[in-house]
């Protein structure tokens, strides 16, 4: 019986990489910086978590860009910036066809309803945040109830609540 150590070797080399590559999920992992805060980015375990979020816009799908920067609690936006190319946002919006003018897609990519852009840092400014806004309607009143939320609106408990 003759001996191939080179070729066994290649073979169980090929046969341990096929192993580790079935570990994986191949998918490739990435992240955009917001306003050069490493502790604040768009990646794909935040775009999963936000995944029941999705939207189809032109038949591209997404994530619209704006939950992730309400959920860092970036609102309300004046402009946003995507490597450089600054974005007046009430124009933006204003202009938008649409009601979300920018998806963050499964592969990390943005789609501006025209084209799609591979960005690695968005710069955001905010306008001053008013006092109390309409966002916080429903966790006051399920303050107010008992149910959970936050005190915002209501400072105390209440038995009933009516909104108008």
């Amino acid at each position: 019986m003759k001996r191939y150590p080179a070729t066994a070797l290649v073979l169980l080399s090929l046969l341990f990489i096929i192993a580790i590559s079935g570990c994986t999920d191949g998918k490739r992992q990435w992240s955009m910086t917001i306003s050069g805060d490493h502790n604040m980015s768009i990646n794909k375990s935040l775009y999963d978590d936000l995944s029941n979020c999705n939207l189809t816009v032109n038949g591209v799908n997404g994530i619209p860009m704006e939950f992730f920067l309400y959920d860092y609690g970036l609102y309300p936006l004046l402009s946003v910036s995507l490597d450089g190319k600054a974005y007046n946002w009430s124009r933006v919006t204003y202009d938008a066809e649409l009601d979300v003018p920018f998806l963050v897609l499964p592969n990390g990519s943005i789609y501006d309803g025209e084209s799609i852009m591979h960005v690695d840092n968005i710069n955001v400014t905010l306008a001053g945040k008013p006092q109390n806004t309409t966002l916080e309607i429903v966790p006051s009143i399920l303050y107010a109830l008992g149910a959970g939320g936050t005190e915002g609106l209501f400072k105390q408990n209440a038995d009933n609540v009516v909104v108008f």
